[in-house]
């Protein structure tokens, strides 16, 4: 231990430096300084002569400074430029710009909140030199200058501008202002705008893109104001808005979605969508406007790029209020649950099917069934027991809740598939009931409107052929399943109705397919071997594609890119079938119906050929395609449109893959309204009853597929416009409503009673009454009081009176009063005509031959003395001598 190593402390040992030191206790320094290492140490300061290097004796070591009594403690730097001390003051830590060591003084950086802060007094660049804002972040990079992120769950990412003028967010590429957000002074509204000289230093804004509205909660675009929730403002260099989706494939959809909740629902509740199709034109992609519907989005409204709007079955309202008061106004068929045998018999083949598809649609009102057994009503039935037939009726009808089954039996009389719809039905009130038998797809059942019930069961192997001579009825199936209640409507279809049609006849709309009844199909092919198309090229079949072509005259395959083909769609393969007996194709839809197999996805497309050269061959968008489910065959119906042609009539087919397929039958039915009885069509026979067949339920169709009433009774009036069809009886007047034209046919109009009537003759109109005639009146009519009188009357014994003779337009007519006048020995003779004039013309010839005529004084008046003076109506005629008796003439008076 020597001088040197001596402190006030301890007294270092310097020959084993970690150990031995003394500690001194009561003794002081004896000169004001000691030395240690080049170590200055005195009462206050220590000066070190050259470097300082501390070496930490152990982890977490260094230097100290303080002893935790002094509230600042500051490390301070000097050199030739200026000074810098860095320390505690506090609880918070400094750098500050100062040689004294407050650090209080020129502050750069400092802590706050005991520590836990950072602030900066002065510039801050990140990057590099802050040069004209408190904060620069500045990256040479392509990454990201400035990244702010919550780095644990639930931690906000937050950026904050708050200015007490304008809070402003700037955006541009090369020091040169393109963008800008602003809050505007004295607002509190936000803007997106240009800035219009590009200077950051400049306030100057170009027009607004974006503005916010703070206190409205609205927002506008393109515009400086917003009078919307949100506002779209074009100008001459934009069309609107636009909602674009890049890529997208064959069904994408470009969505704006529109929602109401109260609940915070998280769909929308309607939406308008832009839908991608794959087909050649433009027009086929369509637009699509959607809502809400049991839960989930369904389409309401469709528009396609050639302006043809698809309303998917609901009512249009234009102008006018539509309520459902037209569903119970109009006439109906009661049938009486009482009895055994109220039906409508409808004629043979009207519901001959076979294996192809069918709808039947229904108008019904039922009533509670008063028994507690065998309370079953039959709705609609076909055929008999010994074949394959189907039928719709109602269990449980003696309950509030009762069942709709629609039903397909096989040829055993035994259930093929069915489909129930349970507490669906309620009694005394009108229902709309579809019934869709999709023969391959399955069945469905819906109830005004609504899909109630449904299956997939293929059931294309039972042939509905009414061969038993069994007809479709209406109303009554058997014993045991007698209707009750009221039908006012029933229509078939040979075809399957898709959910948006059904939807639209519950509306009120009309199915838009041509009428149709085939008792044979167009085409009815069926060969013993299967009929391969194949092959490795573009249009390239078999030349053996069906070994019976030829032999049987069934159809023929030709290997050809030709009639047309080539304009289909882009077909991989293509072939062309010919029926030997070519059939008339007219404008409507067609059922192609086959039975086929292939490999599983791929598609068979169908079309007409309307002459044999290359042209006549139909759209593109007429065309129909069937999916092949696999090897397995299946039936396939297609539907695909026609249109009239005067050449020959074939059908093509082609494929979009090399695959060979396989096709043992064809058929092909014109697809609508087999039959269609309305509330307006219920009446007498055609004939005015006199064959005898009974009251008919007319077909509105042109197929005249007529129903025979049984039983069931007409409830209510039918009304047409104006006119007014009941039931006979009354005396209200209606008008009728004859239309544009102003013609109307009629063939006899009966007045109230059989006893009076108008009715054509042959090339007659004859005029019936029992009672005094008829009188034909002339005058006006003014606030429903008819002036004027009987101009013209044709009485009872078939004479005519004319009431006046003055009028000017009654001159013209001739009336005539005529008379025999026999001696008796006077010479004056009293003539009463009561033609209502003085103005007349006598004649008196002699009843005998030669009856010779003869002339006579006549006086108007009744005689000569004016005793019976009615010179309107009576006359004198006075002979040169008295006439003997058994002298005889024939006075004859026109006036």
């Amino acid at each position: 231990m020597n001088p040197s190593s001596a402190s006030t402390s301890k007294w270092y040992n310097e020959a084993i430096t970690d150990r031995y030191h003394g500690t001194v206790n009561n003794a002081t320094l004896s000169q004001g300084n000691s030395y240690l290492n080049n170590i200055k140490q005195d009462a206050t300061d220590t000066t070190v002569s050259g470097e300082l290097t501390v070496v930490p004796t152990a982890s977490e070591k260094g230097v100290t400074i303080g002893d935790g009594t002094k509230g600042e403690v500051p490390l301070i730097f000097k050199g030739g430029s200026g000074s810098f001390s860095i320390g505690q003051n506090g609880t918070n830590f400094f750098i500050s710009e100062t040689s004294t060591g407050n650090l209080d003084s020129g502050v750069r950086l400092s802590t706050t909140n005991s520590g836990n802060d950072i602030k900066i007094h002065n510039k801050l660049g990140v990057g590099g030199t802050a040069s004209d804002y408190q904060l620069e972040v500045r990256g040479a990079s392509a990454t990201s200058t400035a990244f702010i992120k919550g780095t644990s769950n639930g931690a906000s990412a937050r950026l904050r501008v708050d200015g007490y003028n304008d809070s402003l967010i700037d955006f541009g590429r090369n020091g040169l202002g393109r963008w800008r957000f602003n809050r505007k002074s004295g607002t509190d509204d936000l803007s997106l705008m240009t800035m219009t000289n590009n200077d950051w230093s400049s306030t100057a804004e170009s027009s607004t893109l974006m503005f916010f509205d703070y206190s409205d909660e609205r927002v506008a675009i393109g515009a400086a104001a917003a009078y919307a929730k949100l506002e779209v403002a074009t100008g001459s260099n934009a069309d609107g808005i636009q909602i674009r989706r890049n890529n997208a494939s064959e069904g994408a959809t470009a969505l704006l979605g529109f929602r109401t909740s109260t609940g915070g629902h998280a769909d929308n509740t309607s939406s308008i969508s832009a839908v991608r199709t794959n087909l050649p034109n433009d027009g086929d992609n369509k637009l699509v406007f959607q809502t809400r519907s049991s839960g989930a989005l369904a389409e309401h409204l469709t528009i396609d790029g050639y302006g043809t709007h698809d309303h998917k079955g609901n009512r249009t309202v234009n102008s006018q209020t539509i309520n459902d008061s037209w569903r119970s106004s109009e006439p109906s068929l009661r049938y009486d649950n009482t009895a055994t045998n109220n039906r409508v018999d409808l004629p043979l083949g009207v519901t001959k099917f076979n294996k192809g598809d069918f709808t039947i649609v229904q108008w019904l009102k039922t009533e509670k069934h008063p028994s507690a057994t065998n309370a079953n009503y039959s709705f609609f039935s076909s055929g008999s027991s010994s074949e394959a037939r189907f039928y719709i009726y109602q269990q449980n009808a003696n309950t509030d809740t009762p069942d709709v089954t629609f039903r397909l039996n096989n040829s055993s009389n035994a259930m093929a598939a069915q489909v129930v719809a349970t507490d669906k039905w309620t009694h005394g009130e009108w229902h709309h009931l579809v019934c869709v038998g999709d023969r391959s797809a399955g069945m469905s059942l819906y109830i005004d409107g609504v899909l109630q019930a449904s299956n997939t069961t293929d059931t294309s192997g039972h042939d509905i052929t009414e061969d038993s001579g069994t007809p479709a009825k209406i109303g009554n199936q058997s014993s045991g399943y007698q209707y009750g209640g009221e039908i006012k409507a029933t229509s078939i279809h040979n075809r399957a109705m898709e959910a948006d049609e059904v939807k639209g006849l519950y509306n009120g709309e009309s199915t838009p397919w041509k009428y149709a009844n085939r008792t044979t199909e167009l085409w009815n092919n069926t060969v013993s071997t299967d009929s391969v198309f194949s092959g490795s090229d573009n249009g390239n079949w078999s030349s053996n594609a069906n070994s019976e072509s030829t032999a049987s005259g069934i159809w023929t395959v030709t290997q050809t890119t030709s009639y047309g083909l080539s304009n289909l769609h882009s077909f991989g393969q293509r072939s062309f079938i010919q029926n030997y007996q070519n059939r008339a194709i007219t404008d409507g839809a067609y059922n192609v119906r086959v039975l086929a197999k292939g490999t599983a996805g791929d598609k068979i497309y169908f079309n007409f050929q309307y002459s044999s050269g290359g042209s006549g061959y139909s759209d593109d968008n007429k065309q129909g395609f069937l999916t092949l489910a696999g090897s397995d065959y299946a039936w396939y119906t297609v539907e695909i449109q026609g249109a009239t042609a005067t050449g020959g009539n074939y059908l093509l087919l082609g494929s979009n893959n090399t695959n060979s397929f396989f096709i043992k039958e064809i058929h092909v039915t014109e697809a609508g309204e087999v039959a269609a009885y309305t509330p307006q069509s219920i009446g007498e026979t055609r004939d005015n009853g006199t064959s005898g067949n009974g009251k008919k339920w007319y077909d509105t169709t042109t197929n005249s597929n007529d129903g025979t009433i049984t039983g069931a009774t007409k409830v209510g009036r039918t009304r047409i416009g104006k006119l007014d069809i009941g039931t006979g009886g009354g005396s209200s007047a209606y008008d009728l409503d004859v239309g544009e034209t102003g013609k109307g046919k009629l063939n006899r109009i009966d007045f109230y009673d059989s006893n009076r009537y108008i009715e054509r003759d042959s090339n007659d109109l004859l005029f019936y009454s029992y009672y005094n005639g008829f009188r034909f009146n002339s005058g006006s009519v003014s606030n429903g009081t008819r002036s004027g009188g009987t101009s013209l009357q044709v009485n009872g014994d078939r004479s005519v009176t004319a009431t006046s003779a003055t009028s000017t337009n009654l001159k013209q007519v001739a009336r005539v009063h005529s008379q025999d006048l026999d001696g008796d020995g006077s010479s004056d003779y009293v003539i009463t005509h009561n033609l209502g004039t003085a103005n007349i013309v006598v004649s008196v010839r002699s009843r005998t031959s030669p009856h010779e005529h003869v002339e006579c004084a006549i006086v108007s008046n009744g005689d000569a003395t004016s005793t019976d003076n009615d010179p309107t109506n009576k006359c004198m005629v006075r002979f040169a001598s008295a006439q003997a008796s058994g002298t005889n003439y024939k006075v004859t008076v026109i006036g």
